[in-house]
């Protein structure tokens, strides 16, 4: 059986990064919908395949600070935007 990951200096727990995931996802796919696009939309805009953009907004998949970026810019919001519902997902 595998161990679940230790947070050490500057890693984190990975239950954590789920949360982090999980709620940026959230907020790309309510600020999609409240543009009325669809998936496939921001998708093309961005540069990804329709499943990944699927992943990204269950929080699957870990966004690198450039993907976030695209990601605003794709949804006409800031990167300010999308973070803004990271509050609390720090502890």
């Amino acid at each position: 059986m595998m161990q679940e990951p230790v947070s050490t200096a500057g890693v984190m727990h990975d239950s954590k990064s789920r949360e982090i995931r999980k709620r940026l996802g959230q907020t790309v796919r309510s600020l999609r919908e409240q543009a009325g696009m669809r998936q496939t939309t921001v998708a093309r805009r961005i540069g990804v395949s329709q499943p990944t953009m699927s992943r990204v907004e269950r929080g699957h998949i870990d966004l690198t600070l450039s993907q976030v970026y695209a990601y605003a810019e794709a949804l006409g919001t800031t990167v300010s935007d999308l973070l803004a519902a990271l509050e609390g997902a720090e502890s």
